[in-house]
């Protein structure tokens, strides 16, 4: 999310609206841990367990160990999940009486309107899916902004491949944008990270609760994670990303969460194609580092 200070203010408004706006249903269901297939499509490869919510985009909105039905995520209504997410320029829309900006969001709008799933392929340990998104403010189905994402199971580790494709007309200025959008159960308070000048040299880690509203952070690692008091957790690595925003809601009792995001900066152009990957670990802080360190050296090879 932008980090300036008028759209920290229409951040707060917007997890604010997060707090009023779900549905009754979303609680009962993490409350039995019941997730109804006609909802939910799953992968499993006997060490980690996903589910892709077919009502929010096909956004991921369950991540667990296989031996386990405890979500460390958070999909408490469309705005949450880990979903693609972009910002534009002020377009004339009103979200709770503010202006707001042009803004295609994968899982569905404010109201609980879902995006548009075009496409699904699945495959043993892989989901492809092609999607219009909808405005976060107006609702309004966004066919000129398509949403991809290919989502697999890689042993300990999943790895998400996401696309934006912009055939608008319009050109808007360069922006904050969550690569990608990341939420989780508010019992993962600690945001641990990097934060030091010498990354990738097993340099002493960064741990904190943050605070509200947003912070923002240097990502010099390009990773984050949440870890609870346990330091058992989840941490999304993302290559292309330097800067990381993040807080934590605990206002509603239902409602609370813990949230951050990488973040990259550029504006949405006539005929652009983004794309970046995320590599999602769950485990304890020593577990998730060193598979991002694996990870980035495989990628170096």
């Amino acid at each position: 999310m932008p980090y300036h200070k008028s759209n920290l203010i229409l951040f707060a408004l917007l997890i604010f609206h997060f707090s009023l706006s779900s549905q009754a249903d979303e609680k009962t269901k993490d409350k039995n841990n019941a997730y109804p297939k006609k909802d939910w499509i799953f992968l499993n490869n006997g060490k980690i367990k996903i589910g892709l919510k077919k009502t929010s985009g096909l956004a991921l909105g369950y991540f667990s160990n296989s031996d386990s039905n405890k979500n460390i995520l958070n999909h408490y209504d469309h705005g949450r999940l880990v979903q693609q997410s972009y910002y534009g320029d002020l377009d004339g829309s009103k979200w709770r009486g503010k202006d707001w900006h042009w803004n295609p969001i994968q899982g569905g709008d404010w109201k609980g309107k879902a995006a548009k799933i075009l496409e699904i392929k699945k495959s043993k340990n892989k989901i492809y899916s092609n999607t219009h998104p909808v405005h976060w403010a107006t609702g309004k189905l966004m066919k000129d902004v398509i949403f991809e994402q290919t989502i697999s199971i890689e042993g300990t580790y999943v790895k998400i491949d996401f696309k934006m494709t912009y055939k608008g007309k319009k050109t808007h200025k360069v922006r904050d944008q969550e690569i990608p959008a990341f939420f989780v159960e508010p019992e993962y308070k600690y945001l641990i990270r990097y934060h030091g000048k010498k990354p990738w040299t097993k340099d002493k880690l960064n741990r904190s609760v943050p605070g509200w509203p947003n912070e923002r952070h240097p990502l010099p690692e390009n990773w984050a994670a949440y870890v609870n008091e346990k330091d058992y957790g989840i941490g999304c690595y993302v290559p292309k990303a330097k800067i990381l925003t993040c807080y934590r809601f605990l206002e509603a009792k239902v409602s609370s969460c813990s949230y951050f995001s990488p973040l990259i900066r550029f504006g949405v152009k006539p005929g652009m194609e983004f794309k970046y990957t995320a590599y999602i670990i769950s485990g304890k802080t020593d577990f998730i580092r060193k598979t991002i360190y694996k990870i980035k050296k495989n990628l170096e090879k």
